[in-house]
């Protein structure tokens, strides 16, 4: 304050700027962002006025911290965004990689490794050049190994951060080297290795009471007393909750909220009642002060948690509500990226799951509904609102250097009203099931065309529906396309059906009343986690029957998404021609000795579909060299169906390079764009087009996998649906040549111009189930082909059923 009185006195600018810059840190340490933020935005002006782009990359840096702090993630992102550019125009190194790293900062507190990961690996690379320091390195090896972690590859992270704890001890760096340790102790909690945890913390904790640094002090309290309280040292925990609340009331700490939570919750297990419920509500009370809505619902969150364990039912399920109120505003405050956004919900389904079954043992199913939809998919909602806004949105790509993703989604959509999910249903005179696990039960409800809303809750150990769909799947992705002799197709006749049959009691049978008798009915399913790798039609019920055999079957991520896709056909067999592509040329494929295998079979398969569309007057047949990535592309944006056999590459490590395999072109033009030309159709470009087909069929094996999140599965049929198309025909595992051609013209012939597709999709299936028992269908070399869900069931379609 006496040095910004002096520089006001003196009438120097920079030197007014720099005062109130460093005021500003002071207060953001505190909590008090409107004043922080008045103080950094009267630095900028100064700064500008005068001409200093130095300072004006300051006081942009201190805008973004306070954002930061108050998570206010997007505003951040652009103010470190301008202090990078501005840094990179001065040939500043330590500002770049500062501006870098504050970059991976927010990243990482949306939760979004990967991104996070790019910048500190561009961050790294600055520092190493001319200009950088080993202290910038050891910093960016720092968040290196935290974005590391974000992404659970724990073994890297800490490698990377004992890699920076040797750099900060040779530079005697005790700060740096006890903000280390602590991360470190983070990493053990979380491989749950408590006793190294807290050795690590032990050291942390020392070299800040040394440095009398009462801001991380309290901190790594806070993470000590959590992992005191996991491993059951419960008045340990006690203790050290205290101690951290009482060094963030020292320094008037804004984070005091975490650890007065946290205590309240131990206070509520041991029945202290009248303890927890004043420091559950003085946790809610220091969060409201900051205006931090993370703090805010985390505080409401452990509150509501209070009152539950003392039946104050009511009074949490208010404080749960307002703890989704706070998130739902949060999420208005994310990076408007898909990969952002993707990656923000993860470390909240907690409260959404708590609220949903809260609600349904409220008698409030409606409003149960509702959550569950808010808890999903809710990023593939704001891309697919963004669909006519991407092409002029900056790319988040274009940051110095880093490729973060290319992705844009500046739209932030709300759920729409459970009212007008029902709505949406009915309209298409579909039943549907919505699923959520969480909060020790399965939830199912269902949504008639002609019924009230019904909902069911079923204990549940999460491990064990997981155990049962990743039982079943090793089996189905072992079926070998040539059985050989003797050799069972999956996991032996008696264990598949015993699989499927569990999974049906779970699934379908509370609800199989509910259904709709009438065959032709669609039933749609609206999975959730492992569920979306589960192809219910291969579902057995107490007779034996399998759900095809009863129901017509689709799938969406969400509800809500039914409202983007519900449009009038961009066109018809009748209006266009179809495309068709089969056994492309294949490309190379970067990192793989190994080119892709030819499909002769989907060459058959692509004549035969054609033929069932109405042969060259409906249909454009692409095959070999002339199934190009350029041409392909082009014919796409236009037709009504698009069919491709070929194969289809997956990349859980990056999504987003996921790709269909297509002709390469051959060298683009000068200034042509070589990725569209080199036979490999990815994620990324698919869902940054334009397409106006009806349907999508990727006939190849795993087509419709991808990483499974609150969001669905992150995988091609997303993609093409982001791109417009109305639905797609994707594939949950390996596909046998001879059953796919078979059941591939029988889908094809029975879809005649606005015919049912999930209807078509049945008929086609039971023929072939029909096929397999009549053992009409062989392998080349002659031998019937087993009758197994293997075999028959791997499709399913996504999206609008017309």
């Amino acid at each position: 304050e006496r040095a910004l009185v002096l520089a006001e006195r003196a009438s120097t600018p920079v030197e007014q700027a720099a005062a109130l810059r460093l005021l500003g840190r002071v207060a953001v340490k505190r909590g008090n962002y409107d004043e922080a933020a008045a103080r950094a935005g009267r630095a900028l002006a100064l700064a500008e006025v005068a001409g200093d782009r130095r300072g004006t990359a300051l006081a942009h840096e201190d805008l973004g911290f306070v954002d930061l702090d108050r998570r206010r993630l997007a505003a951040a992102l652009d103010h470190y965004r301008r202090a990078l550019s501005l840094h990179a125009e001065e040939a500043n190194v330590a500002g770049r990689v500062r501006a870098l790293l504050h970059v991976a900062i927010v990243l990482l507190t949306q939760g979004n490794g990967d991104d996070a990961l790019a910048s500190t690996d561009r961050a790294l690379a600055v520092a190493g050049g001319d200009g950088g320091d080993a202290a910038s390195q050891a910093w960016a090896r720092y968040l290196r190994g935290q974005a590391l972690r974000a992404l659970e590859r724990f073994d890297e992270a800490r490698a990377e951060l004992e890699r920076a704890l040797v750099t900060r001890r040779e530079q005697h760096d005790a700060r740096g080297e006890a903000w280390l340790l602590g991360r470190l102790g983070q990493l053990a909690a979380e491989q749950e290795r408590p006793a190294e945890a807290l050795a690590r913390y032990r050291e942390a904790l020392a070299i800040w009471r040394r440095l009398d640094d009462w801001r991380a002090a309290a901190w790594f309290l806070l993470e000590a007393a959590r992992a005191s309280d996991r491993i059951g040292e419960t008045e340990r925990a006690r203790e050290l909750y205290h101690a951290a609340i009482e060094a963030a009331e020292r320094i008037e700490l804004p984070y005091r909220s975490l650890a007065l939570g946290g205590l309240a919750r131990l206070e509520a297990r041991e029945g202290e009642r009248e303890a927890a419920l004043v420091d559950g509500q003085r946790a809610v009370d220091a969060a409201n002060a900051t205006g931090n809505l993370e703090m805010i619902w985390r505080a409401l969150y452990d509150l509501a948690e209070v009152e539950l364990a003392f039946d104050r039912r009511r009074e949490a399920l208010a404080h749960l509500r307002s703890a989704l109120a706070a998130i739902e505003r949060l999420r208005a405050e994310a990076v408007p990226t898909d990969r952002s956004k993707r990656a923000e919900i993860a470390d909240r389904q907690v409260v959404f799951a708590r609220a949903v079954g809260l609600l349904v043992d409220s008698g409030l199913p409606a409003e149960a509904l509702e959550v569950a939809e808010r808890a999903r998919a809710r990023a593939s909602l704001d891309l697919f609102a963004s669909r006519g806004e991407r092409a002029g949105t900056e790319r988040a790509g274009a940051l110095d250097g880093v490729d973060l993703e290319a992705v844009p989604s500046p739209r932030h959509v709300e759920t729409p009203p459970v009212a007008m999910l029902i709505g949406v249903a009915r309209a298409r005179g579909i039943t549907a099931i919505e699923y959520f696990v969480g909060d020790g039960r399965l939830f199912a409800w269902v949504v008639g065309a002609d019924q009230p809303l019904r909902v069911v809750a079923t204990p549940l150990d999460p491990t064990h529906l997981d155990r049962l769909v990743e039982q079943l799947r090793r089996g189905l992705r072992g079926a070998p396309a040539e059985p050989r002799e003797g050799e069972p197709a999956t996991l032996g006749p008696a264990q598949l059906r015993a699989t499927l049959r569990e999974l049906d009691r779970l699934l379908i049978e509370p609800i199989a009343r509910w259904l709709p008798r009438q065959r032709e009915q669609v039933v749609t399913i609206v999975p959730h986690g492992r569920l979306f790798l589960l192809s219910f039609a291969a579902l057995l019920d107490a007779d034996g029957s399998y759900l095809v055999e009863k129901h017509a079957l689709s799938y969406v991520p969400a509800l809500s998404l039914l409202a983007w896709t519900d449009r009038e056909p961009a066109a018809t067999v009748a209006d266009r021609r179809a495309l068709v592509v089969g056994n492309p040329a294949m490309p190379p494929v970067p990192g793989r000795d190994r080119v892709l295998e030819a499909l002769p079979g989907a060459e058959r398969e692509a004549l035969a579909v054609a033929r069932s569309l109405g042969g060259a007057g409906r249909a454009v047949v692409l095959t070999g060299r002339g199934a190009n990535e350029p041409e392909v592309r082009r014919l796409a944006a236009r037709a009504p169906i698009l069919h491709l056999a070929t194969h289809g590459l997956l990349r859980d490590d990056a999504p987003l390079d996921s790709f269909v395999a297509l002709a390469p072109a051959g060298v683009p033009d000068v200034g042509g764009d070589s990725a569209a030309s080199d036979g490999r159709w990815t994620m990324a470009e698919i869902q940054d087009g334009r397409l106006g087909a009806d349907l999508v069929t990727l006939s190849a094996c795993d087509t419709g996998l991808g990483p499974v999140s609150g969001d669905g599965v992150l995988g091609l049929s997303r993609a093409f649906l982001v791109a417009g198309a109305r639905s797609a025909l994707v594939s949950l595992w390996r596909v046998a040549d001879e059953v796919a051609f078979f059941q591939m013209e029988r889908f094809y012939r029975e879809l005649a111009p606005g015919a049912d597709r999930a209807g078509a999709l049945r008929t086609a299936q039971l023929a072939t189930l029909a096929a397999l028992r009549a053992r009409e269908l062989r392998t080349p070399s002659g031998r019937p082909i087993p009758e197994s869900p293997a075999y028959w069931a791997p499709f399913v379609l996504v999206g609008e059923t017309r």
